[in-house]
């Protein structure tokens, strides 16, 4: 079976995301939609006539998404949820990780990418490469060695990590103990209380998720579970394996320990898993209270944090986007914007494409 994905809506962020799904078969599209769908008005999909509007929740390992869902005709549907990158991309995921055959139709071209770009400081860069920054190259071809030619290739895909997450928001998983203070950190990073605050432990069960912008760059944090060594049910087990997860997964990571109690062997255990050398601090929280010791010296940045009073939060702030984006490099320097020109750049190094072929990427 063939899925035709289509995203409807403009690329990017928005309030409303309405994505378009087809197929050959209006049984087996609409029994794909139902491993993932449930109506409030629990009405299966497959008897649902057409135009008849359904409202329930999109449920895949660990998430729950909002969403309406309309059928119409016999083997075409349209999902609308909430207008996020990472509530679209969940959705897409669900139908790309079947036994099916999923096309989306995307584009990497200049103009759709500066529509994803979520914050001005980025989308400067993508106008400066559509003021010609790739076709000054594609007209040097001509003039410069092979050897200098792929000494600029290889600057240029030096930036593919920064360039990516021009579009694409750096993910940033906060994790440790149960009461360590994770949600009070994202609010007061946040500004306003995205995660539910309480003095029991395990409050935070799921994932959270929260935008937000950090020196003009975009981050995407993840408020996990707390870990500890046994989870009191299933429903926290699960948690715990999602945060575990993520901390995992993420491009950066935040360990928020009390600081009133020290590191524990959980903790020391997170540390340990950070073989791959990703960004990672430790946030040494509640340091308003009295008794507070000093942050360790094991090897990883510690920054003094009360994520209540918000002091602190500023200097880890900086941390964060000092060892995410670093130095970033000038307006004036060629980035692989695309994964198009990315893929051409490094095929052409890897002399699978000719001169000719790379010109043609460099222009696109």
């Amino acid at each position: 079976m063939t899925l035709l994905v289509r995203q409807l809506t403009a690329s990017g962020r928005g309030a409303v995301a309405v994505l378009n799904v087809s197929g050959s078969s209006p049984s087996e599209v609409s029994n794909t939609l139902a491993r993932y769908f449930t109506a409030v008005n629990r009405l299966p999909l497959p008897d649902l006539p057409t135009h008849r509007i359904l409202y329930g929740t999109w449920e895949t390992e660990g998430t729950r998404e909002d969403v309406i869902v309309v059928r119409n005709g016999a083997a075409e549907w349209e999902v609308c949820c909430h207008g996020g990158v990472a509530a679209i991309d969940r959705i897409r995921q669900c139908l790309t990780d079947l036994d099916i055959q999923s096309h989306e139709e995307q584009s990497d071209s200049l103009d759709d990418l500066l529509l994803q770009c979520p914050t001005v400081r980025t989308a400067e860069y993508i106008l400066a490469h559509r003021r010609g920054l790739n076709t000054e190259l594609a007209e040097l071809t001509d003039r410069i060695s092979t050897d200098e030619l792929r000494l600029r290739l290889r600057r240029m895909l030096s930036f593919r990590r920064f360039a990516t997450h021009l579009v694409k928001p750096w993910t940033v998983a906060i994790a440790g103990c149960p009461n360590a203070g994770k949600s009070s950190l994202l609010n007061a990073i946040i500004g306003y209380d995205r995660s539910i605050v309480f003095a029991q432990p395990g409050t935070t069960r799921d994932r959270v998720e929260a935008s937000t912008v950090i020196d003009g760059w975009p981050y995407l944090l993840l408020d996990t579970a707390g870990v500890r060594d046994a989870a009191d049910d299933q429903i926290e087990s699960k948690g715990v394996s999602i945060a575990e997860s993520t901390f995992a997964s993420s491009d950066a990571a935040l360990l928020v320990v009390d600081s009133t109690l020290g590191l524990q062997d959980v903790d020391s255990e997170l540390l340990s898993s950070n073989a791959d050398g990703r960004p990672l601090a430790i946030v040494w929280n509640k340091t308003d209270l009295v008794g507070s010791k000093p942050p360790p010296d094991i090897g990883f940045p510690a920054v003094q944090v009360s994520a209540t009073q918000k002091s602190g939060v500023a200097d880890l702030l900086e941390w964060l986007a000092a060892a995410t984006v670093g130095t970033p490099p000038p307006l004036t320097e060629l980035l692989p914007i695309s994964d198009t020109l990315a893929r051409a750049a490094q095929q052409f190094l890897d002399q699978q494409i000719d001169l000719g072929q790379l010109k043609t990427a460099l222009l696109t």
